[in-house]
């Protein structure tokens, strides 16, 4: 089951990307520069990203203090996971090019 979720979450990664991508490109032509809003939109989704997998493993934690459930909370850490897997590469990409986004 946490792989079905993961390759899910890789599928919602890519497709977020894309989004990203896009309304990037959109307010780029409205305000004249096509490449910096889209990579403020990458960079901004990866930074939530980032977020989103940090708070996940933090509510891990009292799953296993107390030896809950954790069926819930493998398919939420599967899905960010692959989320992560997606994006992070990307992101870590374009904080290492030395341009100035914002």
């Amino acid at each position: 089951m946490f792989i079905v979720q993961f390759k899910r979450g890789i599928k919602y990664g890519f497709v977020f990307m894309l989004f990203a991508v896009i309304m990037g490109f959109m307010y780029g032509i409205i305000g004249g520069q096509i490449l910096r809003p889209t990579l403020a939109f990458i960079t901004i989704i990866g930074i939530f990203a980032s977020i989103n997998f940090a708070f996940t493993m933090l509510a891990l934690v009292p799953f296993l203090i107390w030896k809950k459930k954790r069926r819930i909370l493998r398919n939420y850490i599967g899905i960010s996971f692959g989320f992560i897997v997606a994006y992070f590469p990307l992101f870590i990409l374009l904080k290492l090019i030395p341009m100035r986004v914002f």
